[in-house]
C-alpha cells in the first residue's frame, strides 16, 4: 500500500492530467498485472469513468476510497481465481498435447471473470445500481428497458 500512496501523493502534485485508464495501464511498479481487461474491469467496477484525470480520482476523498478499495478487493479476486482448484483445471497453461487447439471451455471460464472488458452489455446487480444513482452516474434523461437498454436523449458530460 505504500506504493499506491506515494503514486497517490505524486499524481496529485503534478496534477496529473493523463486519463486514469493510462495511469493504471501504464504503471507497473504500482499495479503490477494490470493490462487493458484488468484496468477497464477495475475501474467500471469502482464506478470511475476511465478516462478521469489522475489528479482528480487522486485528489478526492470519496473517489479516492472507491478506487483504493476496488483495487485491494479486485486484487483479491484474481489472487482467488488463480488459486481455486476449479479454476486451475479449467485455465490451463495449455489446452492440450496440442497446444495450439483453441480451449472453448478455458475460454467461457476466462470470460466469466470479465465483468466489462469490451463487453456490448454489463450487468450490475441492484446495490451497483443504486450506488450509480447515488453518484449521478447515470444519464437522468435515458429511460431504462425492461431488457436493459436505455433509450433517449444522449447526455454529454464535460469535465473541467
Amino acid at each position: 500500500m505504500l506504493a499506491l500512496d506515494l503514486w497517490r501523493k505524486a499524481s496529485i502534485v503534478k496534477n496529473d492530467q493523463s486519463p486514469i485508464f493510462v495511469a493504471v495501464k501504464s504503471n507497473q511498479f504500482v499495479f503490477n498485472g494490470y493490462g487493458a481487461q484488468e484496468t477497464c474491469d477495475m475501474l467500471v467496477e469502482a464506478l470511475i469513468y476511465p478516462t478521469m484525470p489522475t489528479a482528480s480520482v487522486c485528489g478526492g476523498e470519496d473517489i479516492w476510497k472507491r478506487f483504493k478499495d476496488k483495487i485491494i478487493s479486485y486484487q483479491k479476486e484474481r489472487v482467488s481465481i488463480a488459486l481455486t482448484t476449479r479454476s486451475s483445471a479449467m485455465l490451463p497453461y495449455v489446452s492440450s498435447d496440442r497446444p495450439f487447439r483453441f480451449n472453448i471451455k478455458g475460454h467461457n471460464s476466462f470470460l466469466s471473470n470479465v465483468s466489462a472488458y469490451r463487453r456490448s452489455y454489463v450487468k450490475v446487480n441492484q446495490e451497483e445500481l443504486y450506488k450509480m444513482q447515488a453518484l449521478g452516474l447515470l444519464n437522468p434523461l435515458a429511460i431504462l428497458q425492461d431488457d436493459g437498454h436505455a433509450i433517449g436523449e444522449l447526455l454529454l458530460f464535460l469535465m473541467k
